[in-house]
């Protein structure tokens, strides 16, 4: 997976990016939302996704982007974006995404953000809180039927917690510095989590905080590629305000298309996700 070789954005796209605090300001936040809003690609809240859609279309012209609310994968290859959603995958969900990326599908994730904590078996990686500290003698001590217990244990007292204390045990993302192999410099991640990968796992570290934690990584998964992220704070309509952030946010979902490229002659569509969220406002 060559990273080095990423492609010319389009003309005078920094200075644009440098002026987009103020363009998201205007566009979004001074525009009348409606009372309940929601944080997908319609939305002109903070949370919301508006902003990444618009900015994907101006920065990629020559490529097909769209929204698929109807199927969780795609009927083809491509690239699809899932980042953020107000629920995160099952088991069930998480095969059948699996089973799109392995033949030759590249996705971009990032778990819901008042749930970030999660454990994908298809996909081989963990995604753990911040204060908590992972050491693999802990589950290597452990027999398979104790760690089966214990999860069954664990998620059961979870879903009691979430149900009683959902509001009062929301995750409070921290502002972390972090290093990336996609831009220049230090920089801010915001998250509440961060990932950690499964043994064996075919894997490269792109975005890593000051303590050695990965916050995205690239993950290559049968005959395509898997990107997760921590946090999917990044790709907010807030996260645009900052000319860093949006840069950061562009070069994921670049590297997401140079996997693409690095498998076909073609270019792929890129499609963002809406089937987890449960509403959404009308299209723009």
């Amino acid at each position: 997976m060559d990273l080095r070789n990423k492609r010319a954005l389009p003309p005078g796209v920094w200075l644009w990016l440098g002026g987009i605090g103020l363009t998201v300001l205007l566009q979004f936040w001074w525009l009348p939302g409606q009372q309940h809003v929601s944080r997908d690609s319609y939305s002109n809240h903070a949370g919301g996704k508006l902003g990444l859609y618009r900015l994907l279309t101006r920065l990629f012209p020559d490529q097909r982007i769209r929204r698929e609310a109807e199927r969780l994968n795609l009927e083809a290859p491509g690239v699809l974006v899932l980042v953020d959603p107000l629920r995160n995958p099952d088991d069930v969900e998480y095969y059948i995404l699996y089973n799109w990326v392995d033949d030759e599908g590249v996705l971009v994730f990032a778990p819901e953000r008042d749930h970030p904590v999660l454990e994908s078996s298809a996909f081989n990686f963990q995604i753990l809180p911040l204060d908590r500290v992972f050491r693999k003698d802990d589950t290597q001590e452990k027999s398979k039927e104790e760690s089966n217990r214990d999860r069954e244990a664990n998620r059961k007292k979870n879903e009691d917690s979430r149900s009683k204390n959902a509001d009062r045990d929301r995750p409070v993302p921290r502002s972390l510095k972090v290093t990336s192999l996609l831009v220049d410099g230090e920089f801010i991640w915001k998250s509440s989590s961060y990932i950690v990968p499964g043994e064996f796992s075919r894997r490269r570290n792109l975005v890593v905080d000051n303590q050695g934690r990965p916050h995205v990584v690239a993950f290559e998964i049968g005959d395509g590629v898997l990107i997760a992220c921590s946090s999917g704070e990044v790709f907010s309509n807030r996260a645009l305000l900052e000319a860093d952030q949006a840069e950061l946010a562009v070069r994921i979902i670049e590297t997401a298309n140079g996997a693409w490229r690095d498998r076909h002659v073609v270019e792929g569509e890129l499609v963002i996700s809406e089937t987890l969220n449960a509403t959404r406002v009308g299209d723009t």
